[in-house]
């Protein structure tokens, strides 16, 4: 998981930290990095098998799945860095963050169908209409609907497995979240490059 390396980072490169000047952001970077390899080799031995099972790869899924493992990478290490950023003073945190992946994983439809009822812009503008639920399982909706993982999910789902029936993600779809990606990723190198100049004071 890469949120969990970045955030294991500055513990395992101690060393590096203390005895070399080198930028600590390219740390974060070559976790992310590495870990991208990772997940497109896992693509690359999936797409291998396919025609072994007697299926076929969509069209969608060879222009998509670059796109994806973008917003992945982006996601991760945006958090990443966020959470890397006080791992060293605040020690708790890699423990809270073990047991939050276990609760984000249940409320990501990986396991599970989730097919949301319209578009993610047209379902914002509603939820910004009637205001919040006063619902739990309600709330546990809203949140299955619009958390990154979901919506990653959803559309890797439209994409690569159904895009005949659900439809491949439109253009401004792709975009707005792939811009939502990016700026995450941006806040999270600003904060870790803010907090990183504490680093030695802190070990």
């Amino acid at each position: 998981m890469t949120t969990s390396a970045c955030l294991q980072m500055p513990q395992d490169k101690a060393a590096m930290i203390k005895k070399i000047a080198l930028p600590r952001l390219l740390l974060m970077l070559s976790v992310g990095w590495t870990h991208l390899i990772i997940f497109l080799t896992y693509m690359c031995i999936f797409f291998l098998f396919i025609p072994f099972l007697g299926a076929s790869i969509p069209f969608s899924a060879i222009w998509y799945l670059p796109l994806l493992a973008l917003q992945s990478t982006l996601i991760s290490v945006g958090v990443g860095m966020l959470l890397g950023s006080y791992a060293l003073r605040f020690r708790d945190i890699q423990h809270l963050w073990t047991v939050a992946l276990q609760i984000l994983f249940w409320l990501t439809p990986v396991m599970y169908a989730y097919r949301p009822s319209a578009p993610v812009l047209a379902d914002a503008h509603m939820l910004l209409q009637n205001g919040l639920p006063h619902s739990i399982w309600r709330l546990f909706d809203i949140f299955i609907r619009f958390q990154p993982l979901s919506l990653l999910m959803h559309d890797a789902r439209r994409a690569m497995l159904y895009p005949d029936i659900l439809g491949v993600p439109s253009i401004v779809h792709m975009f707005l979240f792939t811009l939502a990606c990016v700026i995450l990723f941006l806040f999270g190198a600003r904060v870790f490059l803010r907090r990183s100049a504490y680093f030695i004071q802190e070990y």
